[in-house]
């Protein structure tokens, strides 16, 4: 029989594995302390990366890496309320630094690493972007269903992009599975 695996024990047991975990969010709704607060109060262990307030000078001028997950227009609210997305930030550093957000960082090898996320037009785009796997897990924007349609509608390679190579219900789902191979 297998052990289960909750989403907090698969990252502990990630860790003592050997392998790095990031967390990485698209959603500008909270304050990176937030997001810290939010990990820590579930159980997971993260620090806050601080921002310099002068991010596109420093950019340009020391030839630093620009790393940016995505550059989404807005945040999905109901109604007619418009709410500036990751890219309004990202373009605000983008513009003036004149260069463009990659994703490398921390000497990762792409086809080494994998993208879990909920989303399928942000977190696996991007995944699949950068050459790295790509895990959906069906807590966000997409059900099952939703993405039957969307392989069945991928006709265009930027569509294709936002197809997942694997996908489960939940994360600690990838434990059971990884469980299997150790």
């Amino acid at each position: 029989m297998h052990e289960t695996f909750s989403g907090l024990e698969l990252v502990r047991k990630t860790i003592k594995w050997g392998k790095k975990i990031f967390y990485i969010t698209n959603n500008s709704g909270k304050t990176r302390s937030q997001y810290v607060q939010k990990c820590k109060s579930l159980g997971f262990h993260a620090a806050e990366l601080h921002e310099d307030d002068k991010a596109a000078s420093y950019i340009r001028k020391n030839g630093t890496l620009f790393v940016a997950t995505n550059e989404d227009t807005h945040l999905p609210l109901a109604g007619d309320l418009v709410v500036p997305g990751t890219g309004a930030v990202v373009g605000a550093i983008k513009i003036p630094a004149r260069k463009e957000p990659v994703v490398k960082e921390h000497n990762l090898d792409p086809a080494r690493c994998m993208m879990v996320g909920d989303r399928s037009d942000t977190d696996i785009h991007m995944a699949n972007l950068c050459g790295m796997d790509s895990l959906m897990v069906f807590s966000g924007d997409i059900s099952y269903e939703r993405l039957q349609d969307l392989q069945k509608s991928a006709d265009t390679e930027d569509k294709k992009l936002n197809i997942p190579k694997y996908y489960c219900d939940k994360l600690g789902d990838l434990g059971n599975f990884i469980q299997q191979f150790i």
